[in-house]
């Protein structure tokens, strides 16, 4: 009867070493029925080891016959060692511990070569991607020409007629420079000597990296950029052809227009409308 029963609980253990074997191996995580089923193999194995107390002089090596009788489930599981009991249940709670798979089953190195894999194709297709970006970024002509702002012309007497082509290029708080820039799509600076108010942080900044355009005469920088090389030289040569209309001291339809934007911004247009301000000094032409 002993016999018997003992042939049957090692049967069952066998059987739950099978499953958990599969549940390991199984793509899903089943966390607590992992846990539950180590929890009923060593309340199993503890009633196998602790015989009953009508056998208690049963042999020892006939026990130890007994324990060799079992089969090692198929796969590559893990199968601890039955030696102490307590940790017998966290042996077989470690291939779930953390909420990951075992590492050593086939199953989950199989999964793992597939992230990998995917990984792989991933950031190859987003390299591809992005080298079509610089691609696109390196085939973008970017070509630049300099309009250089001449000095303004002499009166019958000698005297240089007071007129700022700075002034008609930039309009009042930058309008007319914007203006441009929308118009043509390009990029309008003013760069060289005297392209700082400031004449002490202008001379403190000569010389410096950065500021190597205060060595060149005082100019309009203009910069385009466009995928076709033609296309951006025809809008360059035509913003600097515009740029370059700007430049005479005429006290024409642009330098009203200037003006009337100007003391719209410094608020005497209604009061004051023919009243130059001194901000609109320095855009004036007389």
């Amino acid at each position: 009867m002993f016999s018997n029963n003992k042939s049957n609980t090692i049967a069952y253990l066998n059987e739950l070493l099978a499953e958990m074997t599969q549940l390991v191996e199984t793509p899903y995580e089943y966390k607590n029925a992992q846990i539950l089923l180590s929890r009923e193999i060593t309340r199993v194995w503890e009633d196998f080891q602790s015989p009953p107390r009508s056998q208690s002089n049963i042999d020892h090596h006939h026990r130890r016959e007994e324990q060799q009788k079992f089969t090692p489930p198929p796969g590559d599981f893990p199968i601890p060692q039955f030696q102490s009991t307590p940790s017998f249940d966290a042996n077989f709670v470690t291939p779930v511990r953390k909420g990951k798979r075992n590492k050593y089953s086939k199953s989950y190195r199989g999964q793992e070569e597939e992230e990998e894999n995917l990984n792989t194709s991933r950031s190859f297709i987003e390299g591809g991607e992005s080298q079509k970006k610089m691609e696109s970024v390196n085939d973008c002509h970017v070509l630049q020409t300099k309009i250089y702002i001449p000095e303004p012309p002499m009166e019958k007497g000698g005297k240089p007629i007071k007129c700022s082509y700075i002034g008609r290029i930039l309009g009042p708080s930058g309008m007319s420079a914007k203006m441009i820039e929308r118009q043509f799509d390009v990029t309008l600076l003013i760069r060289g000597r005297g392209s700082i108010r400031d004449t002490r942080l202008e001379n403190e900044l000569c010389g410096r990296k950065g500021f190597s355009h205060l060595d060149e005469p005082l100019h309009v920088l203009l910069i385009a950029k466009n995928v076709n090389r033609k296309e951006c030289e025809k809008t360059l040569d035509r913003a600097a052809e515009r740029v370059a209309s700007l430049m005479t001291p005429v006290h024409d339809e642009l330098k009203r227009d200037q003006l009337l934007r100007l003391s719209v911004i410094n608020g005497t247009y209604v009061q004051r409308a023919n009243f130059k301000t001194p901000e609109s000094s320095m855009y004036s032409c007389s």
